[in-house]
């Protein structure tokens, strides 16, 4: 009766373990996007940082990898997107700071992944251990 108790904690163990794994690896997704997005907003902020002067000539971007040559006639105000489809005007200044709080967020949000895979990470080693003990007694 014993072994049929620890087979079906044995079992119960293995789906934990798949769990486990299954979360990590959404964990390691999210957090690849968290770095590109972090990688993207790096880039905006050096842009905003470094932007021409008034006059000078760009290729600005219509999507997709297509670019239309044009001259900057205004680098003081830009137009930055505020949420899905909506855009709002700001002086360079604003869109620096509006870019680093979003940073700002997604390096936390960064940090929260990495300590949830911390986390799963211990539970799994745990149930792997008492997986690895099981199978032994089951063994037997």
């Amino acid at each position: 009766m014993t072994s049929e108790n620890d087979q079906k904690k044995l079992q119960s163990l293995m789906l934990q373990i798949r769990s486990y794994q299954t979360g990590l690896q959404e964990i390691s997704r999210q957090a690849a996007l968290t770095e590109q997005a972090i990688a993207e907003l790096n880039a905006a902020i050096s842009a905003v940082e470094d932007l021409p002067a008034k006059g000078t000539e760009a290729f600005i971007p219509l999507g997709a990898g297509v670019y239309v040559k044009g001259e900057l006639t205004d680098t003081k105000n830009l137009m930055v997107a505020v949420s899905s489809g909506v855009t709002t005007m700001k002086t360079s200044v604003e869109s620096k700071a509006y870019l680093e709080k979003k940073k700002k967020q997604l390096e936390d949000n960064d940090k929260m992944l990495r300590q949830q895979a911390d986390k799963m990470n211990a539970e799994l080693e745990q149930a792997n251990q008492a997986a690895e003990e099981l199978y032994a007694k089951v063994q037997k």
